[in-house]
């Protein structure tokens, strides 16, 4: 072989390997890009039944002639205690509910 044909070869074969690199470079940030945009629905989606299930808590305690224990909003609302007390501390640190300690159950209610 010359020396023509020998970086010509050189050259079709560095030519062949970028084109391959480059389409695993691009199939890898198709894959990136579905990523984010998978986490960033998951991430609205969560935020979404976040508030429903503040709305819900807020509905709930003001739809009661009483003050409602974490347990009966759980049981009203057909969700778990430990959801239901989360959602009641993140409305209480918002100013929105009142919580009261009888013995050891919390008592939640609309702050006025």
């Amino acid at each position: 072989m010359s020396w023509f044909q020998d970086n010509n070869l050189y050259f079709i074969l560095f030519s062949f390997s970028f084109l391959f690199t480059w389409k695993r470079l691009n199939t890898l940030n198709g894959t990136i890009k579905s990523m984010v945009k998978s986490r960033l629905k998951s991430t609205v989606k969560s935020a979404i039944n976040r508030a429903i299930i503040k709305e819900a808590i807020i509905k709930t305690i003001v739809g009661s002639e009483k003050p409602l224990s974490t347990e009966e909003i759980a049981k009203n609302l057909s969700k778990s205690w430990h959801t239901i007390i989360r959602y009641c501390l993140d409305l209480t640190n918002e100013d929105k509910l009142v919580k009261f300690e009888i013995g050891r159950i919390s008592v939640w209610q609309i702050k006025k």
